[in-house]
Order: structure tokens, then C-alpha cells, then sequence
């Protein structure tokens, strides 16, 4: 699968970044350490958040030699890159400089999808879905939709898919950026991502079929 065709690492109007800027962002996760130098960076993909005014969320595709291609995630500005490793403290870290803009719902609603895309439990994101297309299933009529706000319990609901299992869960945002799981309910255990994607911190890759893998 080529970088045009793999899904983006979330909605968003995403943009090609110019070679000069890809040479520069390349060579900063160099530095930092979250990037072999044995993978080179074939092209990245940009998108801007509207809860941050000047940080891009970068979708950088790389390869190597003998090994499967993969696809990093990680914000850049101008404090610099900061891949997003699936641990909530960096995106907790960015907070705490840059205050995110919560004020509306639509932002809110946005800001909730992030985080919980980018914040891994041990078998990878809370990832908010909001189609039947992002999974495949053996259980019958099961139906998502996408996140709605409960403007009275200050309350968003949304479906989740965690691993092999889909809930439909509860959530508040904070100003600051905080957000919390407040409660979940099994949707089905026999859920599988379309594509099947593999996590490890900042980095997915496609997961290899089962022969391959044993």
C-alpha cells in the first residue's frame, strides 16, 4: 500500500509538505532520536489543528532496506518536532506552552478525536470511530455514529475502538486539555481495523499476514 493510498492518522485536510520542509523535519527527528537513520523519509503529510494555532500534525512515511514501510506521527512547530509516542504526557507537556483553544464544541469534538488517537493503552490508541467502514466485524446491525456532545452534562459520547474491541464510552474535556473516560460499555470483542494497522508508539505499520508473522 503506497503512502498516497494508507489512511491518514486522522481526519483532517491534509497537505504534502514542500521537499525543503520534509529534508528539515526529517532531520530533526534524526536528532531527537525518533527516527533511524537506516529509514529514510519518502514524504510527509500535513494537516492544521484548530486547538493549536502553530503546530502541524505530520504523518511521515519512511522506509528501509528488508523492511516494512512505516508511518510516524508527530507535531512540529516552532518549538520544534515532538513525536506522539502514545503516552498522554506529551501531549500534557504541549499544554502546559501552548494552551489549547476549547472554547467551541466543533474544536472540542476535534481535540477529543486527537487525544485519543494519540493516547495508547497496551494494545494501542482509544481511537474514535465513526463508521462502519474502519472495522470489520462478525457481529450483526452494530451501527456507530460520531461523537455527540450532552451540552447539560457537559458530556461527549462516542464510539471507540480499543484493540480487538469496540465500546461506546463517555468522556469529559477540560479547558486545560485534560480529558477523562467517565464510563464504557462492550460493543463487540471480535473487531478488526480496516486496515488492519499495527501500533508501536509513533510509529504504525501495516500488520503482516499471520504466516508471515509466525
Amino acid at each position: 500500500m503506497s503512502e498516497e493510498e494508507f489512511p491518514a492518522a486522522t481526519d483532517g485536510d491534509w497537505m504534502v509538505l514542500s521537499d525543503d520542509t520534509v529534508t528539515l523535519l526529517a532531520e530533526r527527528l534524526y536528532d531527537f532520536g525518533a527516527l533511524d537513520r537506516k529509514r529514510k523519509v519518502k514524504s510527509v503529510r500535513a494537516t492544521k489543528l484548530p486547538f493549536y494555532e502553530d503546530q502541524l500534525l505530520c504523518d511521515v512515511a519512511t522506509t528501509a532496506r528488508r523492511q516494512p514501510d512505516e508511518w510516524l506521527s508527530c507535531l512540529y512547530g516552532p518549538d520544534g518536532v515532538r513525536p506522539l509516542t502514545g503516552r498522554s504526557e506529551v501531549i500534557h507537556a504541549l499544554n502546559g506552552k501552548v494552551e489549547p483553544d476549547l472554547g467551541a464544541p466543533t474544536v472540542q469534538d476535534a481535540y477529543l478525536r486527537f487525544f485519543c488517537r494519540f493516547v495508547h493503552g497496551q494494545e494501542g490508541p482509544f481511537e474514535i470511530v465513526t463508521d462502519t467502514a474502519q472495522f470489520t466485524t462478525e457481529d450483526d446491525e452494530i451501527d456507530v455514529e460520531p461523537p455527540v456532545f450532552d451540552a447539560e452534562d457537559a458530556l461527549w459520547s462516542a464510539f471507540v475502538l480499543y484493540g480487538g474491541a469496540l465500546f461506546k464510552a463517555t468522556f469529559t474535556v477540560e479547558a486545560d486539555g485534560h480529558v477523562r473516560m467517565e464510563d464504557d460499555t462492550p460493543i463487540s470483542q471480535n473487531v478488526v481495523r480496516v486496515p488492519d494497522v499495527q501500533f508501536d508508539g509513533a510509529v504504525r505499520r501495516l500488520r503482516p499476514p499471520f504466516d508471515e508473522e509466525a
